[in-house]
């Protein structure tokens, strides 16, 4: 392979994991909005337990990985691995393996390119 290929998968790899991120980011935000408004800006009857606190607070952390991603990718997918880990692990989903499993999109992404930066290093 040319170091000319090689730098084109390198820097493909490099922004769809980018994109990714944002994209995700963009998913789980719309859902992290959707429950803010129901629990806290148009709450029915009284205010939430100290559960949904924290469950909002991982939700949030999971999409500020993804946000930091876009800069720090070593840092952001490290943050997002470990809040969707607990995030998913505790929110009692029984399809918890397969909502995870989306936000490997950017991690298996990420990694490629960090294989291939130090290939060509």
């Amino acid at each position: 392979m040319t170091l000319t290929t090689l730098a084109a998968i390198f820097t493909t790899a490099l922004w769809a994991a980018r994109a990714a991120s944002l994209a995700l980011a963009l998913l789980w935000g719309a859902f992290f909005v959707a429950h803010i408004k129901e629990w806290f800006i148009d709450p029915k009857g009284v205010w939430p337990p100290p559960s949904v606190w924290f469950f909002q607070a991982l939700h949030g952390l999971m999409i500020a990985g993804f946000l930091v991603a876009l800069k720090w990718d070593r840092i952001g997918m490290a943050l997002m691995l470990a809040a969707s880990v607990v995030f998913f692990g505790l929110i009692g989903m029984n399809r918890f393996p397969w909502f995870a499993l989306v936000n490997l999109i950017p991690v298996a992404l990420f990694a490629a390119y960090w294989a291939l930066s130090r290939r060509t290093a």
